[in-house]
């Protein structure tokens, strides 16, 4: 956030070929890394116990980390984030993305669980007698 509000307070547009841009949200830059560590530093002072949506959303993280930054799905989103930051006010621009990560995040989400249910319900029964033969073979 501080990354947008200092590049739009330059009156830039948000534009990702801009090496500017590169240097505020690149996961070297000196922002994103004291962000990075701010974030685990108040996270783990937190104590959350056995939440059931917190696991609900961890368990596919992964693959929403995977889905965004597959070499096909990045470049749209880098191009809706260069059409908002052409195309919108500068509060309206930031309250769209603002808002466009976390739905992205939850929709994304939502596919792997769904994906989940379904790699259970197809390949689970199969994977176990696999497994069961592969331990029964190296027990013999």
């Amino acid at each position: 956030m501080l990354a947008l509000a200092l590049f739009w307070g330059m009156g830039r547009p948000l534009v990702g070929d801009d090496p500017l841009v590169d240097r505020l949200v690149s996961y070297t830059s000196p922002l994103c890394i004291v962000a990075s560590l701010s974030l685990l530093l108040v996270f783990s002072k937190m104590k959350l116990g056995h939440i059931r949506w917190v696991n609900w959303l961890a368990a596919s993280s992964f693959s929403v980390y995977l889905l965004h930054e597959e070499y096909l799905t990045r470049n749209r989103y880098l191009a809706l984030a260069d059409y908002v930051g052409q195309h919108y006010a500068v509060l309206v621009g930031a309250l769209l993305l603002v808002a466009f990560v976390p739905g992205l995040y939850f929709a994304t989400t939502l596919v792997d669980q769904v994906r989940q249910q379904l790699w259970k319900k197809l390949f689970s029964s199969w994977l176990d007698r696999l497994e069961s033969a592969v331990v029964n073979r190296l027990r013999s």
